[in-house]
């Protein structure tokens, strides 16, 4: 052995450099000095239970056979854990173990690893739940939890014991993890009636919470609880309506919160909207909202956003579709061009079954973007509003243009990533002329770099395709769609919706990768004879 792998700093910083478990596992086996390097990382992040289920066993079979040494192999190896991730085990090995830990190795060690910092589990059975309620440490700091509702009942249609786990579950949480930070719960609450029989004492014990997702029906009144919350930075809710409580006299207020992701009716988004108070909100997200009155109250709830939260960076929405029985009215995007200092746009349209979508945009909207965003560094509009299939023509053609993304190219200066449905068919339309654009009749001259009248945007790095965008045709229109983007964004690299499950359209898939190719290799823009050459290649 070289003589620098006797300094623990030198095999830490080659271990450093390997990602892969197996090939971490080859190196601790080695040598004694790489294997003490090597497994607290081995153990660190552990993606399921059954290790600490085999350690178990391993005891068992040590202490009954009078070959154990000086300490259990549990309480060797469980304060490397930091990260547990388990999703629905359930085998033999974890069954027998927790039984054997029990009955005979719970009165001298404990299975709660003392370094463990978070736990992501999912499960289908009270079998996890059991071993959550044992591996949870004071020092937790993430909770991650999922049951899934198939689980609350056996084989033959009874339900078992899941519910009496979880109400253990709860009811102890707050008391064995004090510290916990971060809390994400799933569970079937008209059952364990969390919020209330539960959420006063987590407000109350669970002092350090900065996140909460809940992704069960929340009432209105649980906002005015979570006011008391001081550290609470970002909070995930679904909101329904409560019995019994006027919702004109409701108000609360959440002084820390940065980030807020609610779900409900326009009706309650707009009673929240108005008598919450969140004096440092910076980021919000309107994921679902069920229209209950009229298509109106999104322009409601668009007008109170600019009103009150002027500070906003981060603004997400999902367009509800619009029945067909209602007046024809479309989503007024204006009140949101007061929010000057926002940074992040993202607009889904929502799938439309029956009536219409009233959220549509087009190149004018992107030509006033700029004039109201001029911090904006991520713009996602999906405008798509079926499912898209392979080889299934659209329904309906997207309507940006590739030319009306110049006003972003030109004064959304700190873009980085753009995700947009674009007809790259019609890049250079008389009809929409480009700011500074030189009007001679060759298309390739008037987009050439120094005719633009502006200088290219260095920092965008993404280039996203919606899936129902629309490729050129081969030949001098791909060559001349790819000269206009690498004109505004030269740094760029393009994909497609769909790419990675190979679910898109072939030829924007092709016109992507030819473009990414010839830019990666700093050949500049592709020629038309290479162009109508790659059309036959399939990448």
């Amino acid at each position: 052995m070289h003589r620098a792998l006797t300094i623990p700093e030198v095999c830490c910083l080659i271990c450093e450099h390997i990602d892969e478990l197996d090939t971490l596992h080859a190196v601790a086996l080695t040598c004694a000095r790489f294997r003490d390097v090597v497994l607290p990382r081995l153990w660190e992040d552990l993606p399921c239970i059954e290790p600490l289920a085999e350690l178990i066993l391993q005891d068992i079979v040590s202490i009954r056979d009078a070959t154990l040494g000086t300490t259990l192999a549990l309480s060797r190896y469980a304060h490397y854990v930091k990260k547990i991730t388990s999703y629905n085990e359930d085998s033999d090995v974890l069954r027998s173990a927790f039984f054997l830990f029990q009955t005979e190795l719970q009165l001298s060690t404990s299975l709660r690893p003392p370094n463990l910092r978070e736990i992501t589990m999912t499960t289908n059975g009270p079998l996890l739940v059991q071993w959550l309620i044992e591996l949870i440490p004071p020092c937790l700091e993430k909770l991650s939890f999922v049951i899934q509702w198939q689980g609350m009942r056996d084989t033959s249609g009874e339900r078992n014991n899941s519910v009496h786990y979880l109400s253990q579950l709860l009811e102890y949480l707050p008391t064995k993890a004090p510290g916990l930070k971060s809390l994400t719960l799933d569970i079937p609450d008209g059952l364990l009636q969390f919020l209330p029989k539960h959420l006063p004492t987590y407000v109350h014990r669970l002092s350090c919470i900065e996140e909460v997702d809940l992704r069960f029906a929340v009432p209105l009144d649980a906002l005015s609880l979570m006011g008391s919350w001081e550290h609470l930075e970002r909070l995930k809710v679904c909101v329904t309506s409560t019995d019994g409580l006027p919702t004109s006299d409701f108000t609360a207020r959440i002084p820390s919160l940065k980030y807020l992701n609610v779900s409900g009716s326009a009706t309650l988004l707009l009673l929240i909207l108005q008598t919450v108070h969140f004096p440092s909100l910076r980021a919000l997200a309107l994921p679902h909202i069920t229209i209950d009155v009229h298509l109106d109250q999104m322009n409601d709830i668009l007008m109170l956003i600019a009103e009150r939260f002027s500070g906003l960076q981060h603004f997400e929405m999902e367009a509800p579709p619009a029945q067909s029985a209602w007046s024809p009215a479309l989503i007024s995007f204006d009140p949101l061009y007061m929010l000057l200092k926002l940074r992040n746009f993202h607009l889904t349209c929502a799938r439309v079954a029956i009536g219409y979508m009233p959220a549509q945009l087009d190149d004018t909207h992107l030509l006033r973007f700029p004039g109201a965003w001029a911090s904006l560094e991520c713009l996602d509009i999906r405008m798509r509003t079926f499912a898209f299939q392979r080889g299934v023509p659209n329904p309906h053609r997207p309507s940006f243009t590739l030319r009306g993304l110049l006003p972003l190219a030109k004064s959304c200066r700190q873009l980085k990533s753009l995700f947009i449905g674009v007809d790259l068919t019609l890049p250079f339309s008389t009809s929409t002329t480009p700011i500074g654009a030189s009007s001679a009749s060759d298309p390739s001259t008037s987009t050439a770099p120094e005719n633009l009248g502006f200088l290219p945007a260095l920092v965008m790095r993404s280039f996203e395709l919606e899936c129902i965008s629309v490729a050129p045709p081969k030949g001098k229109a791909q060559e001349q769609a790819c000269h206009f983007i690498a004109s505004m964004w030269p740094n760029v690299h393009m994909k497609t919706e769909g790419e990675e499950n190979d679910n898109c359209d072939p030829a924007l898939k092709r016109f992507c990768a030819l473009f990414n190719r010839r830019m990666a290799n700093g050949s500049g823009w592709p020629r038309s004879d290479e162009l109508g050459e790659a059309e036959e290649e399939d990448y």
